[in-house]
Parts: C-alpha cells; sequence; structure tokens
C-alpha cells in the first residue's frame, strides 16, 4: 500500500487560471468536487462536492468521508464554475485508512 496512513484531511491550491491561461475571476468558481475510489483513476458516481471551499493557509482544505472503509484510496478533485463548466480531475493521490490500534492496559493485576 502507498500513500499516508489515516492522514488529518486533504489540502489543494485552487486554480486561479482558466485552460486557455486567463484569470479565473472571483465567484467564478462555486464548488470543487472530490472523487475517492479503491482502483487507481476509478472514482464512485457521484463524486463528493463541496460549495463551502474552507481555506487554510492560502489552501483549500477539505475533510475525507466518514463513509470510505479501511484500506486503500485513490482521490483526485476538480472545480466547477457558476456556468456549470467542469475541470478535468487534478493529480491523483492516494493513501491509506485503517483501524487505530487501543493503548496496551497498564494496570492489569490479580485482586
Amino acid at each position: 500500500m502507498s500513500g499516508p496512513t489515516n492522514p488529518a484531511g486533504l489540502s489543494f491550491t485552487a486554480p486561479i487560471t482558466f485552460t486557455d491561461g486567463t484569470a479565473i475571476p472571483a465567484g467564478t468558481i462555486v464548488k470543487f468536487q472530490y472523487g475517492f475510489g479503491t482502483a487507481t483513476g476509478q472514482y464512485a458516481s457521484p463524486p463528493v462536492d463541496d460549495t463551502v471551499m474552507k481555506t487554510s493557509g492560502g489552501k483549500v482544505a477539505a475533510t475525507i468521508p466518514s463513509t470510505l472503509g479501511f484500506g486503500q484510496w485513490f482521490a483526485a478533485a476538480r472545480s466547477v464554475t457558476k456556468d456549470g463548466a467542469v475541470s478535468a480531475w487534478g493529480n491523483e493521490i492516494s493513501f491509506v485508512l485503517a483501524p487505530k490500534t487501543p493503548s496496551p492496559i497498564n494496570d492489569f493485576q490479580a485482586a
């Protein structure tokens, strides 16, 4: 398996230009979509919509859906404009969701 295990979240820099190189005016991008799948390049449909587009440190910060099961995951993001234009998927990442192991019992004793 590859990628980080149990990452805290996802982040990326929002695009500032269209594919023709012109600047994207403020308010044009109305949501980001995230695709998640267990095989590279194969994302479940429908994608997860992010209309809040929370930023932190100049990057868009997203959470990993709690509905994903344990195992290897692949994910990518894309932008959607107010006119309904959808970008191609960006770069793909991989990560692993694994169950967390409890700490050992340290006060086991005979009574």
